[in-house]
């Protein structure tokens, strides 16, 4: 796998709320062009890891990889390129 094709990457990603763990320990990667399903019971983490990788969430422990700030559009966010990046072919 080429690393230029990573959109994201979390490594060991925890996420905690009133100290409480919504997410632990969770690592994965999203390659350009390709369609991810997380899969889970209601209350599992899936909506929090999503909104970990598109930078909502920034007080988190791990660390989350994204692209380079160079392929922004001047009005994009973060949040925005990940979107943009996943339905370019």
């Amino acid at each position: 796998m080429n690393s230029d094709n990573i959109l994201v990457k979390l490594n060991n990603v925890g996420f905690r709320q009133n100290e409480k763990y919504l997410v632990e320990g969770v690592s994965l990667q999203v390659e350009k062009g390709k369609i991810i399903t997380l899969i889970g019971p209601n209350g599992s983490g899936k909506s929090t890891t999503a909104k970990i990788a598109l930078g909502i969430y920034k007080n988190i422990e791990g660390s989350v990889e994204t692209v380079s700030y160079t392929h922004l559009r001047a009005h994009e966010t973060e949040a925005d390129i990940v979107c943009r990046l996943l339905l370019e072919k």
